[in-house]
């Protein structure tokens, strides 16, 4: 399905984009646009910089809720790459947002270090291909009295860190844990996760960093995932460890993190934006200017960029497609401020604290997570709007398309906008995230022209995300903590789906297309061009079948291929599955006896692959 024109040919003639913005459905006022014939020479969009999710304690992974969580990430390849998790030092007891427990991985200086369920818990996530990102974190017994008050010396800390690192590289490999991300510590300004100063904090990542080097190993270590609050102490605190790091050439440091979320309460107002892009832009120009040399390359993430504070407090957003515009219009945000600063090599990226699966506790309660539970059994999951962020980003592909006509859209305009071209491919993501310090007036209007197009047919699919479409919140009621029988949980299932139109072999005249749409606020879409190709598609591969209890889960292995638009599952009975972007399915209440499943694969050309059976 790959076209033979190379990515070079199709960036020097995807010559045009223009948008036109009106203030609101009745105005005919627009913004004016310009000619855009300047391209961005190809420069790489780092899709991985923004496919990451949080969880609070390693120990809860080997749980069913959580191995039910993770099979929806592997079953969408491309979407989710990345996992961070407290814990590792102290695992041993299951807590749910705060440390309290020492664990049992070292209870006396003495004993030997156990890192048997830290290890167990994280094969639950390299065996499904996702990369830890490990927060160095708790103190146990040995170590401290207490898991978050620092020792007075801290060459216990640097055995510990020793033997984990030694033991990780060990049982997973060198060259795995050389991909894997680890943070000295989480919120050494938070009482909750650290009793000692800042001073203290500082002496603890030096003890790590000389830990790290004398193991031999590479290691990607970074810090200090400071948590900005009222009063701009984060901003103060990130450029105090700016420096520290600046001062000594052998303090290990690839990777700068914080933490700021877009409001600290739910009455504080609607999640500003402004707040999660301000703080990684203030940190690069400190770094900048302290030692720009010295941060060259650097990666700057906010790993908790969430809409709100506070892990457990329930908030209807993120229930409802604002969460999902709200991590597109960041991935946009952020990714013009690496491309603001490549010539500094810098990197921006963010995550969201969401995989919080142990904190659900009733259907669509509006607690921090990805996905949320039916009310039948704790591990029986539903995709939340936000889950079809992780869908669609894996849609964009790995080089910027165009430079953007800057009147139309951010920073100008509340209308967010990344275009993206790779082999046989364009992709544009568009969200409507209204700023919050002003009235939302309506719904935008996007006239979008893309010219030069290589192909002289070509399939223009559609991928969304609002109120209505690619929402189970909405399918369930729109209502917080309802009441799901077997049927509306069916329904529920059909609607947690990325909703997908597609329009196959569109003649392209004079190589422009045109797409004129609605973008009601908080919605997303994604548009993917791809050349037409009358080919059949690989059918689906590697299928398997389970009962548990009443329901049948399905699964197999999802192709990101950009030819292949996704799969449909259906049964003799007459039950059909939406389009689906991937390797996963559950039918609700199939009944006790064996059912004859077809599973086949749909191309963006229309084509459908021969269907694959099972029985259940």
């Amino acid at each position: 399905m790959k076209d033979q024109l190379s990515r070079r040919a199709f960036l020097r003639t995807a010559g045009l984009f223009s948008t036109s913005v009106p203030v609101s459905a009745q105005s005919p006022e627009s913004l004016k646009v310009i000619d855009l014939a300047q391209m961005s020479n190809g420069s790489r969009f780092h899709a991985e910089d923004f496919n990451i999710v949080g969880l609070f304690d390693v120990d809860w992974l080997p749980d069913p809720r959580f191995t039910r969580l993770l099979d929806n990430f592997a079953a969408s390849p491309g979407g989710f790459r990345m996992v961070r998790f407290f814990g590792a030092l102290n695992s041993g007891v299951r807590e749910n947002t705060f440390p309290q427990s020492s664990g049992d991985v070292w209870q006396d200086p003495t004993e030997a270090i156990d890192f048997t369920t830290s290890f167990n818990a994280i094969s639950e996530l390299v065996s499904r291909g996702l990369i830890p990102f490990v927060s160095l974190t708790f103190f146990p017994r040995a170590v401290s009295p207490s898991p978050i008050m620092p020792p007075a010396s801290f060459g216990n800390w640097k055995h510990l860190i020793q033997v984990f690192l030694e033991q990780l590289a060990d049982r997973f490999g060198r060259d795995a844990v050389a991909r894997w991300w680890f943070e000295a510590w989480n919120e050494p300004n938070m009482p909750p996760f650290w009793a000692g100063s800042f001073e203290q904090y500082l002496a603890l990542y030096r003890a790590t960093s000389e830990a790290v080097r004398e193991t031999g190993l590479r290691v990607r270590l970074g810090g200090p995932a400071i948590a900005y609050m009222p009063g701009g102490e984060g901003t103060r605190l990130t450029e105090r460890f700016l420096s520290f790091v600046a001062s000594d050439p052998m303090l290990k440091c690839d990777y700068i993190s914080i933490h700021r979320k877009g409001t600290w309460t739910n009455e504080e107002g609607a999640p500003d934006l402004r707040r999660s892009v301000d703080a990684v832009h203030m940190t690069a120009q400190a770094a900048q200017r302290l030692d720009a040399k010295r941060f060259r390359n650097l990666v700057i993430i906010n790993d908790e960029a969430d809409m709100l504070v506070g892990f457990d407090r329930p908030f209807e957003p993120r229930m409802t497609e604002q969460f999902a515009s709200w991590l597109s219009a960041q991935t946009v945000a952020y990714d013009q401020l690496t491309e603001k600063y490549q010539g500094l090599s810098l990197r921006f990226a963010a995550a969201s604290d969401n995989a919080n699966q142990q904190l659900v506790q009733s259907p669509f309660d509006g607690r921090r997570s990805i996905m949320t539970c039916t009310g039948r059994a704790a591990d029986d999951l539903i995709k939340l709007p936000v889950y079809g962020f992780y869908e669609t980003i894996r849609v964009l592909a790995e080089h910027r398309a165009v430079a953007l006509t800057p009147e139309a859209t951010y920073p100008n305009t509340d209308v967010y906008h990344i275009a993206t071209t790779g082999a046989g491919s364009f992709s544009a993501l568009f969200t409507y995230y209204p700023d919050p310090a002003a009235p939302i007036a309506g719904h935008r209007r996007v006239d979008y022209t893309i010219s030069g197009i290589p192909w002289p047919r070509t399939n223009v699919s559609q991928f969304t995300i609002n109120r209505e479409q690619s929402n189970a919140y909405t399918a369930a009621g729109r209502i917080l903590n309802p009441k799901l029988d077997s049927e509306s949980i069916k329904r529920v299932r059909q609607a947690q789906e990325v909703a997908i139109a597609n329009q196959a072999d569109r003649p392209v005249q004079n190589g422009k297309i045109q797409l004129l749409f609605d973008l009601e606020p908080y919605a997303t879409v994604l548009w993917l061009l791809t050349p037409y190709a009358p080919g059949t598609p690989l059918p689906p591969q590697g299928i398997q079948a389970e009962r548990v209890r009443s329901d049948v889960i399905l699964r197999w292995n999802a192709s990101n291929d950009p030819g292949l638009l996704g799969y449909q599952v259906s049964r003799t009975e007459g039950m059909s599955s939406p389009l689906l972007r991937c390797g996963l399915w559950i039918d609700t209440d199939a009944g006790p006896h064996p059912i004859e499943y077809s599973i086949l694969a749909v191309s963006t050309s229309g084509v459908r692959s021969t269907a694959q059976t099972i029985r259940a």
